[in-house]
């Protein structure tokens, strides 16, 4: 492998998005030969006239050396063209990036299921459900979740991820130390825990406009399958959607109201061939692991409620809905995220501490509607500690394996008898059985 000092300086050359990286490893077949070659060979490949030449000529590595030093002192990890694990897909791009800067654990995207989730800032609450639930259940099935961090629909895609304990990963358009938009701190600290985050950029690039676009080649060529759940003819996610198209990826996209803009680029999608999208199965139906993964599911989106919004609060997820991206006869009002008043929006009921996973039920339907729990998920009920969470994993014993604790805490889940925390640990939040 090149020295990485190098490769920072030749990341440093090659703006993000251009071809000049992959034609001069082409011409030259290693980053030292293209720092050691003199100007009249560069510019065989390279035409003067682009900031890219002007820098490769001038052969400074002081700047590469302050990157690597920032990144040495503040745990962000720089993964090379030339390493192994540089994901092969983005090897396949036309304009590959050089170097990936990097926080938390970069998982084996070749080994992975990606489907990459993608949509409006300015989603409606449709939306907001629908990308919630489609990422949660494709994260706990074992899919690995890809989006942009933005706020909307991106920042509820890695909510749903990070809530059903499974993993996730954000591409930046920006530098890795920059948070971007602010209000997502806690999120991006939160994706590097469950995964991780990632970008081309360099540190201290700013979240530049024209950075997003470049940067959606990346979030498409990472993945398996695109999502688009909301967006506008023309809008960045409909970018990454054409970047699906020209690099062959698997399109999909959840349908809308047409007589809104936030439904008119899925209506557009659909008439190219993308495959309309009302739940996890609809995706994982099209791999070889649907048969195993779809064993995990729990019922579909319509069946069931989350306090999705007490998720989003405790994450410090950017995701208010625009009542003009509503549909008709929704509630007009904007939803409230972190920073706003803590009992705004809230159910009549506030849920203790952690996510509630799903809404309680009526008083008189739980007065009218018995419980009814099969041997093993009362045995895991009893399993869970009282007024303790634990690990879905600690479960499992001689007599329950792993797939059966998942399908009793889905049970339970259902039945309102347990809750699963961001964390992915589950804690009992009915005390209807523990006299059992």
């Amino acid at each position: 492998m090149a020295d990485t000092l190098v490769w920072v300086w030749f990341g440093l050359c090659c703006t993000p998005g251009s071809d000049t990286g992959k034609k001069l490893l082409d011409a030259f077949g290693t980053v030292e030969a293209i720092y050691r070659a003199p100007e009249e060979e560069l510019r065989r490949h390279v035409s003067p006239k682009r900031a890219d030449f002007r820098r490769l000529c001038q052969k400074e590595l002081a700047g590469a050396k302050r990157v690597m030093d920032y990144c040495a002192t503040s745990g962000v990890g720089i993964l090379t063209y030339d390493d192994v694990h540089f994901p092969h897909s983005l090897k396949e791009l036309k304009c590959p990036p050089m170097l990936l800067y990097y926080k938390g654990r970069l998982p084996d995207f070749s080994a992975l299921l990606t489907i990459a989730v993608v949509g409006t800032r300015r989603l409606s609450r449709y939306g907001k459900k629908m990308a919630f639930h489609l990422s949660h259940d494709l994260a706990r099935t074992g899919v690995l979740v890809v989006s942009g961090l933005a706020a909307g629909i991106d920042g509820v895609a890695h909510a749903g991820a990070i809530h059903s304990g499974g993993q996730t990963v954000a591409v930046l358009g920006c530098g890795i130390d920059v948070v971007y938009p602010k209000a997502h701190a806690t999120l991006m600290q939160r994706v590097a825990e469950c995964g991780a985050v990632l970008t081309e950029y360099p540190p201290g690039t700013p979240p530049e406009p024209r950075h997003f676009p470049i940067r959606n080649r990346l979030i498409s060529g990472l993945a398996t399958g695109v999502l688009v759940v909301e967006g506008q003819p023309g809008s960045g996610s409909m970018i990454t959607a054409r970047h699906a198209k020209e690099q062959g990826k698997l399109l999909y996209t959840v349908p809308g109201p047409v007589d809104e803009p936030n439904g008119q680029g899925p209506a557009l999608l659909l008439k190219q061939g993308a495959k309309a999208v009302s739940c996890a199965e609809d995706i994982l139906d099209d791999f070889a692991c649907a048969a195993a993964a779809k064993s995990l599911l729990y019922q579909l989106v319509g069946t069931r409620q989350f306090y999705i919004n007490e998720v989003l609060r405790q994450l410090r997820v950017s995701a208010d809905t625009d009542p003009v991206a509503s549909p008709e006869g929704s509630p007009a009002r904007k939803e409230t995220t972190a920073g706003r008043a803590a009992g705004r929006d809230r159910p009549a009921s506030t849920p203790p501490s952690g996510a509630v996973l799903c809404e309680p039920a009526e008083p008189e339907a739980q007065q009218n509607t018995p419980l009814r729990l099969d041997a093993k998920a009362l045995s895991v009920y009893k399993k869970i500690p009282v007024d303790e969470s634990c690990l879905p994993d600690e479960l499992a014993d001689e007599t329950l394996s792993t797939a059966d604790v998942l399908r009793a805490l889905t049970v339970l889940e259902v039945s309102c008898l347990i809750r699963r925390l961001p964390s992915g640990r589950v804690i009992r939040q009915n005390a209807a059985l523990d006299a059992l």
